[in-house]
């Protein structure tokens, strides 16, 4: 669980993050962050222009690793197998 709000609550809690820095087994220099957004949103307007209904919409799937030095960026999109 990452909240670092409870560091002012209980004196010893670390973040994720601060934690993978402080073990020996982690790799020190490698860090990533990996998050979803929406990909070609699809809106659908009604007649009277009173309802607006979301149509089909893809996810995408970033990835953003950062090794010493240098930052790579992976992106994926497109709809799920079952939609």
């Amino acid at each position: 669980m990452v909240m670092p709000e409870l560091k002012n609550q209980i004196p010893q809690y670390r973040t994720y993050f601060e934690w993978r820095r402080t073990i020996a087994e982690a790799p020190k220099g490698k860090e990533g962050h990996l998050w979803f957004s929406p990909d070609n949103i699809e809106l659908n307007e009604s007649a009277d222009g009173n309802v607006v209904q979301f149509g089909r919409t893809a996810v995408r799937i970033n990835l953003r690793r950062k090794e010493v030095g240098q930052s790579v960026e992976i992106r994926c999109s497109g709809n799920s197998p079952t939609s």
